[in-house]
């Protein structure tokens, strides 16, 4: 099976296992990570109930999936993504409390330094998926997270509420191919020990979880007022007169 296959494959993955979360979203952004990465990138877990964590992991490009700038590609300068779960609560699956999760770098064509949080937030549960007939594994897990203000104008986004103030969450997930020799499901691993980081995305969904969230407790609360003064209305009517 060839790498695009593959990523094609991971893909699949990536929205079958968080589906039923914020995945299910439009798309806005996909971040592509780089199948070439320096010394420092790994993806490692030390066992036990320990966290699973990524370390300088290199983005190489952000591409609007929607918006007014849709299709555009910007080149993401020094971008690395680091990230770590919560601990262990199966057989290579990670709980989210605890959990961190950002992507720093910048983009030139925005007027974004470098040293730049265009990603800041938390993962929900994280699952290590084993791949044999193509010698990989995936790491495949949603995340809660912020966007840079710049970043989400461009793409006819907000970074913040109506209000202004109150940072807008959008929802998204992250795949991630790589290979550690040896590893068994369960047992500690690292790319560190002869292995290596390979390529994914990291995509990004709208509206934001945090907007939806406020928008159903509203229609919630009309929807108890409707019953009440129905209710109201027909206690009303059954009385003589």
């Amino acid at each position: 099976m060839t790498m695009v296959a593959g990523k094609r494959l991971v893909l699949v993955l990536l929205f079958a296992l968080v589906g039923a979360g914020s995945a299910r979203a439009v798309p806005l952004l996909d971040f592509n990570i780089d199948a070439v990465h320096s010394s420092g990138a790994s993806v490692s877990y030390a066992g036990g109930e320990e966290a699973l964590t990524g370390e300088d992991i290199s983005v190489d490009s952000a591409v609007g999936l929607s918006g007014p700038n849709a299709g555009t590609q910007l080149a993401c300068v020094s971008c690395l993504l680091n990230f770590s779960t919560g601990p262990s609560i199966g057989t290579w699956l990670w709980g989210g409390a605890g959990s961190t999760f950002t992507l720093v770098g910048g983009i030139s064509e925005l007027g974004i330094a470098a040293g730049t949080t265009l990603l800041s937030g938390t993962l929900s549960e994280a699952q290590v998926v084993g791949i044999p007939s193509i010698g990989f594994n995936v790491l495949v897990t949603a995340f809660t997270t912020q966007l840079n203000e710049q970043l989400a104008n461009f793409f006819g986004q907000s970074a913040f509420l109506s209000d202004g103030v109150t940072p807008a969450y959008y929802g998204g997930g992250i795949n991630l191919a790589f290979f550690a020799p040896g590893s068994v499901f369960g047992n500690a691993f690292s790319t560190e020990n002869g292995g290596a980081v390979l390529s994914g995305d990291i995509v990004v969904n709208a509206p934001e979880p945090a907007s939806l969230l406020l928008l159903g407790t509203g229609l919630i609360g009309l929807g108890v007022a409707r019953r009440r003064r129905q209710k109201r209305n027909s206690n009303t009517e059954s009385q003589p007169s």
